[in-house]
Order: C-alpha cells, then structure tokens, then sequence
C-alpha cells in the first residue's frame, strides 16, 4: 500500500510541476510583449478583431461591441462584396487590425479590404499542381488561423504555410 501512495505521489508531483512553470492562470501574454492579438485571443477583450474561429482560443462566438443593437439593426446595409469563383469552402473568415482573411477552394487564401471589397493580395498554394488532380474534386481546407503577422493554411495537399499578413 505504501509503495502505492508513493507512485500516486510522483505522479501528481510530476503532473502539478511543469503547470508551475506556466506563469499563473491569469496571464494573458500581453504583460510579456506578445502582443494585443495574442491577449484578444485569449480573453476577446476589445472585440474589434476576430481573429479565431469563435473569435477566441476559447471559442465564445461572443462580440462585446455594442454598436448593432435593436435600435440600429434596421439600418444595416451592404457595404462591400467580393465575388469569388465557385469552390468547396468549408471555413469562415477571420479579421485582424481591419483586414478580413478567408481561405477559398483549392486552399486559396485572400486578404480583403472589408470597407471597398477590394482583394489587397492572393496566395495560392497550387495545391492541384503539387497534390494531383484527384485533390480537386475534396473540400477545401477547414480554416486559417493568424498568429503573429502571419496567416496560417494547412492546404489540401497537407502542407502547412505561414503567410506575411501584410504582403501575402
């Protein structure tokens, strides 16, 4: 029995230590210089970027903006559109510092002005050319992610590309 209290020991003292060394539940990163989007991430503090899937790493799905409330609702209108070439799109954009992100069919991936609907640059990793033919008839790829001034795509032909966020 004691030598089982003893490995129950161990293993607890090995599970509790490298959680030490994390820093403390409370901090969001930005007290450490990584960033506001990294702390917006984590805690969807100002609202204003979505830079995630559900906006955060926790995936609230919640905006804390105010401004579209039951008052102002009936004075949406269009503001931009982007027409773009009929593919499998399985994602959803993202936004960061006023540029929306959206990765398209054959894992195209698109930076968009939201206010003039203008493309503002295009990546395409030439997943048919790289992958085959047979890659064009699947999804395309099931999102992109933004981290440090560049955009993140696995493409369909199972590569990983980080993309300048401002260049493409």
């Amino acid at each position: 029995m004691t030598k089982r209290i003893d490995l129950l020991a161990v293993c607890a003292l090995a599970a509790v230590l490298p959680l030490a060394a994390c820093g403390g539940f409370g901090d969001t990163g930005a007290e450490r210089g990584a960033g506001a989007v990294l702390a917006n991430m984590i805690d969807g503090s100002d609202g204003k970027d979505w830079p995630a899937y559900g906006r955060t790493y926790g995936e609230r799905h919640y905006s804390p903006l105010n401004v579209i409330n039951a008052e102002t609702v009936g004075k949406l209108g269009l503001v931009s559109w982007l027409d773009l070439a009929p593919a499998p799109v399985a994602t959803q954009p993202i936004a960061v510092d006023g540029v929306i992100y959206m990765s398209t069919g054959l894992s195209i991936v698109r930076a968009v002005d939201p206010l003039t609907g203008n493309v503002l640059w295009t990546y395409n990793p030439n997943v048919a050319e790289v992958g085959g033919t047979k890659l064009l008839q699947g999804w395309g790829n099931r999102g992109i992610a933004y981290w440090n001034g560049k955009v993140y795509t696995g493409t369909m032909d199972g590569r990983l590309i980080a993309i300048d966020a401002k260049t493409g």
